[in-house]
């Protein structure tokens, strides 16, 4: 995105560009709003289990049932029961604050990112299903690794700037006004799996002071000093 920006306006300082990523809109028949991303995470989630459902080495480990809906029962039964075995040690290693079934869904949205972890996902969601005894040890150690994954810097993380980051987001791909956090939430249970954008929803408040309805609630952009946004243009 910022790439693209500094294409757009062509400042004769710069010579040439290196992109290491896609956020763009250019082109597309609908604006990529960051504030869809759960969403979207999520048809992507979905199309990764169809993926799944159709594997000759995945498919006979989930009978009719199928690899989509066993995880959705898993979901389901987390909602459910959230002090169940299996629940209990989600929660216990994901630690996020938020409920088994979301943490479940933001541990296998880390996992969908990573090229290795992804290849997991099938084996984790059986495993879950039948939450025996001898899946406690697997389970603990999937859950384990893909939370500290999340959490792990790297060298690049030198180069990264959270308040570059959040200063274009919140700016140019956050829906404005901002759907109440509630839709946003809705948004992420909805799915599979996700890395649960909502959840960044008071930080975008704080920023924009946006005056809409969703935000006064949160009584997080009360300060004197103007956001930390700027007004969108014509790119």
């Amino acid at each position: 995105m910022f790439a693209e920006r500094l294409m757009h306006l062509a400042p004769p300082q710069v010579t040439g560009y290196v992109l290491d990523g896609i956020a763009t809109t250019s082109g597309a028949p609908e604006f990529f709003y960051a504030s869809k991303w759960d969403n979207n995470f999520g048809e992507v989630g979905d199309a990764f289990l169809a993926l799944g459902e159709s594997d000759s080495n995945c498919k006979p480990h989930f009978d009719s049932n199928g690899l989509n809906n066993t995880l959705q029962g898993v979901l389901e039964q987390f909602d459910h029961d959230p002090n169940s075995t299996c629940a209990a040690l989600v929660n216990s290693t994901v630690e996020t604050g938020e409920s088994p079934s979301a943490n479940l869904r933001i541990a296998l949205g880390n996992a969908l990112t990573d090229s290795y972890a992804r290849t997991l996902i099938p084996p984790v969601v059986y495993r879950l299903g039948r939450c025996a005894p001898e899946d406690m040890d697997v389970l603990t150690q999937f859950f384990t690794t893909v939370s500290a994954t999340a959490k792990d810097k790297t060298q690049d993380s030198a180069y990264e700037s959270t308040l570059l980051y959040s200063l274009i987001v919140f700016s140019e791909l956050t829906e404005s006004p901002v759907p109440s956090m509630s839709e946003m939430k809705d948004r992420f249970t909805s799915v599979k799996m996700s890395t649960a954008f909502y959840s960044l929803g008071p930080q975008y408040c704080a920023f924009s002071k946006d005056a809409s309805l969703s935000c006064k609630e949160l009584n997080v952009g009360t300060y004197e000093s103007n956001g930390i946004v700027y007004k969108r243009d014509q790119y």
